[in-house]
């Protein structure tokens, strides 16, 4: 038997190759070898006629040869052949992400609320959080690495920031500490998105401008930055010299002692008020009255059917959410539309309205829509409840629910974000970290734990397929991670 070592323009594999070699001429040889045998084929062609160019054979028991065999005038090719240099591809391939997978993780001293909001966009991702002292902190950090950008104390965290168009910050200032202006003001701070530089301050004085009253600053799709308290509103305009300026302040719109948001679309600004319908008669009506953003101008007032309010969310691009109770004393949404950028102010109308019982409406959905939601195409997601604790899509078109997700515990804090593929991501309390469904709600993927972190206070679907998270019982203090999305 003998095997292949070399070939010069051809490899074969091992293998009997004696068929090759009985069609090659011999010549006896004087050539004696010690230990091995080796035979040099030049120019022999196999059964099939090819041609079989320098062949190098050895063979097992070099005493089978005692008369060792040389090929007359081996052919050594003018111009041999070389492989190529392999080609290497300008996007290697990479193993597609199956699971949901911890990229970084950042931690902190001090501590974030259960509750804790998690902003950004694809290049910078803020958290508030109180330590050292009690003092609050923002803290910005790179969505896709976890670098940490720029960290700023002395914050009023109570009211959230914001952030431009254009990538700077705004937010409030702690009037306790000395860059909060020493005036018992809560000034208003533009940030350097990518230094955390303060580039300006506005400083009205002693004690004029207190926290925002709704759970962050606002900016419209014209720049105008919102801040609410109860009962009066203000526009703030950024100059090209990134500097901050009144543009408008309305206090024509009595306080809403019972709910105290107020909600964004595109430049209207919708401010809610819960008034007798007629003096003195006792019925508590809710009231939306919609703002032009840029003027502070009221454009027109609805009434509704609800008698107190309870959350209220912008779940589409000209859809307004608002979650209540009913003159039935039942849970009850109902949905406007003809409230987005480009609407005029008499377009507004109610497109659903439903109530929440243990008839389950037709979709099972006994209790309402919680005050958080997620929103994707055409439909939105919250914690609902049907038999059991769930996550249920509704459809913008009719309010119905297009499916319900049974969650592996009930929800602690109503948290839940969107995804890049259409689903949902939820923390259950007490049960898996995190876990996820797809578009047609059906189970995507189970985060169990993670060493290291407790719960998920908050997280957002930010920077190339990442899902942000933070967690408030860390050993030591407070943790912000990324996790990389199954693709």
């Amino acid at each position: 038997m003998f095997k292949l070592f070399t070939v010069d323009s051809e490899r074969r594999t091992d293998g009997d190759i004696s068929q090759h070699v009985k069609q090659c001429s011999r010549k006896a040889s004087s050539l004696a070898l010690a230990t091995v045998a080796t035979i040099v084929l030049v120019g022999c062609s196999d059964s099939d006629g090819e041609v079989i160019p320098g062949v190098t054979i050895t063979v097992d028991d070099p005493g089978m040869l005692d008369n060792p065999i040389v090929v007359d005038n081996p052919v050594i090719p003018d111009n041999p052949v070389i492989p190529d240099d392999p080609v290497i591809p300008d996007n290697p391939a990479v193993d597609p992400v199956t699971e949901p997978t911890v990229v970084w993780t950042e931690t902190f001293p001090g501590s974030i609320r259960a509750r804790s909001e998690l902003i950004g966009t694809d290049d910078i991702a803020l958290v508030r959080s109180t330590e050292l002292d009690d003092f609050q902190w923002l803290t910005a950090v790179v969505p896709d690495t976890g670098k940490v950008l720029w960290r700023q104390s002395f914050m009023n965290n109570f009211c959230g920031p914001a952030i431009t168009a254009d990538g700077n910050v705004v937010a409030q200032l702690n009037a306790e500490f000395a860059l909060g202006g020493e005036d018992r003001s809560h000034d208003i701070a533009l940030f350097d998105g990518a230094t955390g530089d303060i580039l300006d301050q506005w400083q009205p004085g002693l004690g004029v401008l207190p926290r925002c009253a709704s759970a962050s600053l606002l900016i419209s799709e014209d720049g105008i930055v919102i801040h609410h308290i109860r009962g009066k509103q203000r526009g703030f305009r950024i100059t090209e010299s990134n500097e901050l300026e009144l543009a408008w302040e309305q206090d024509g719109l009595a306080s809403f002692p019972t709910y105290n948001d107020v909600v964004l679309i595109g430049n209207n600004l919708f401010v809610f008020q819960a008034l007798e319908r007629s003096a003195g008669d006792g019925v508590s009506v809710v009231y939306v009255n919609r703002l032009d953003s840029n003027s502070g101008e009221v454009l027109n007032t609805y009434e509704t059917d609800m008698r107190r309010m309870v959350s209220v969310a912008a779940v589409g691009p000209d859809h307004l959410l608002i979650n209540g109770i009913d003159v039935n004393s039942d849970k009850y949404s109902l949905l406007f539309t003809g409230v987005g950028l480009s609407s005029a102010p008499d377009d507004i109308t109610i497109a659903w309205d439903r109530a929440f019982d243990d008839s389950g409406n037709g979709d099972g959905v006994t209790a309402g829509i919680s005050g958080r939601v997620a929103k994707s195409d055409g439909a939105f997601a919250s914690w609902s409840k049907t038999d059991t604790s769930t996550v249920s899509e509704f459809s913008l078109a009719s309010g119905l629910a297009n499916w319900s997700f049974p969650t592996s515990s009930f929800s602690n804090n109503d948290t839940i974000a969107s995804l890049p593929d259409g689903g949902y991501a939820v923390a259950p309390f007490g049960g898996n970290f995190l876990e996820a469904t797809d578009e047609n709600g059906d189970v995507a993927w189970v985060l169990e734990s993670v060493e290291g972190l407790g719960f998920a206070a908050g997280f957002s679907s930010l920077g190339d397929n990442k899902l942000l998270v933070t967690s408030p019982n860390t050993e030591g203090g407070w943790a912000i991670t990324g996790i990389q999305l199954p693709d």
